[in-house]
């Protein structure tokens, strides 16, 4: 919104605003900065707060837009390491008064904000919750793993069991076959004595 012509050209160059930015704003720009001018944007920090990163953030890229525009994304990358602190270094007045100068629609700013926490309090949330489905189906895992132990017992006494009748049934038949012979014998017996 504010520079849509180095938004388009980092777009066509598929240069992320994470590949510069997370940098400049985990470390207050002083990774980026030569030092007496990142003192002078703590300063800044300090006195107005989380705002002044953005601005001063818009203020480096207003400062280096001309230079941006000429470069692919390897010149980019070069630029933002090497480049950008010797620009900013020439004129550090310059550079704090347009930082001073930007100005952009604080009510989008806040909504942004918020928009911004509701998307994390939904990611929070949808975490937790995935958090709560991992423990659930690590659960379920070990109780079919449960179940299938109990289910391969139970086949095997099943198949015990079967083996045993089996066995029972053969011996029960082997009996009766020799009973029946023994009652023939008996039989013959009682008619020999007759």
């Amino acid at each position: 919104e504010l520079l849509p012509e180095l938004y388009m050209h980092f777009q066509s160059q598929n240069y992320h605003t994470s590949m510069y930015a997370s940098s400049w704003f985990l470390t207050l720009f002083t990774s980026c900065l030569p030092l007496h001018i990142a003192y002078r944007v703590l300063d800044l920090f300090l006195y107005d707060g989380i705002e002044m990163i953005f601005r001063i953030s818009i203020a480096i890229l207003l400062l280096c837009k001309e230079d941006l525009l000429r470069l692919d994304m390897e010149g980019l990358l070069r630029y933002f390491q090497k480049e950008m602190p010797s620009k900013c270094e020439t004129d550090p007045d310059y550079l704090v008064n347009l930082c001073v100068q930007v100005k952009y629609d604080q009510k989008k700013m806040k909504k942004l904000a918020k928009d911004y926490q509701t998307v994390k309090a939904k990611e929070q949330e949808e975490l937790v919750e995935l958090r709560r489905l991992r423990t659930e189906n690590r659960l379920l895992r070990q109780r079919i793993e449960n179940l299938e132990h109990e289910s391969a017992e139970l086949a095997d006494k099943l198949i015990q069991g079967q083996v045993c009748r089996a066995q029972e049934a053969e011996d029960n038949f082997v009996i009766k076959r020799e009973l029946a012979a023994i009652r023939q014998q008996e039989l013959e017996a009682k008619n020999e004595l007759e």
